[in-house]
């Protein structure tokens, strides 16, 4: 799978820069972010969270949210972005509608999560015991992207890990 592969060439640059935040000027280095995707994906797993399992993430552009999001994926957890853009109502159909467990929300988001069993803060994500990146099934579901609602509620198309790839 793909992981390993970036996975590998993070760690040989893992003192370069791999993001950086241009309003804030923050950045985050390579060995970093595997580090913060690994721990994430650990505490995940150390809460219960299971193959199959959905993340939602609720969040405007942050240095978190690739960890947030690669983390679950190492977990084999399906990712559910969302717009923070959406309303409460809008966005407790979109949890529902993808099943959602988890959900990870910015501070802005964090009073709009409801109807999961844990709610973490993209700020505060809980770091646990790194687990090593699985090979996973490329036929499982990766992402369940919303729409826009323009007929109605958000939907959550489904798209699997293969996709991701192509």
């Amino acid at each position: 799978m793909l992981h390993a592969e970036v996975v590998g060439r993070a760690e040989r640059w893992s003192s370069a820069v791999a993001l950086v935040d241009a309003a804030t000027g923050r950045s985050l280095r390579y060995g970093d972010l595997v580090d913060g995707v690994r721990r994430f994906a650990g505490a995940l797993r150390a809460r219960g969270a299971q193959p199959g399992d959905v993340l939602g993430i609720v969040a405007f552009n942050a240095l978190e949210f690739p960890i947030a999001m690669h983390g679950a994926l190492a977990a084999g957890l399906t990712v559910a972005p969302a717009s923070p853009l959406l309303t409460a109502r809008e966005l407790s159909a979109f949890l529902r509608q993808a099943g959602a467990r988890y959900a990870v929300a910015d501070a802005e988001s964090l009073e709009k999560v409801t109807g999961v069993e844990e709610v973490f803060a993209l700020e505060a994500l809980p770091m646990g015991s790194p687990l090593d990146f699985a090979g996973g099934d490329p036929e499982a579901l990766a992402v369940l992207f919303s729409t826009s609602g323009t007929t109605g509620l958000p939907r959550a198309p489904r798209t699997p890990t293969r996709a991701r790839w192509r």
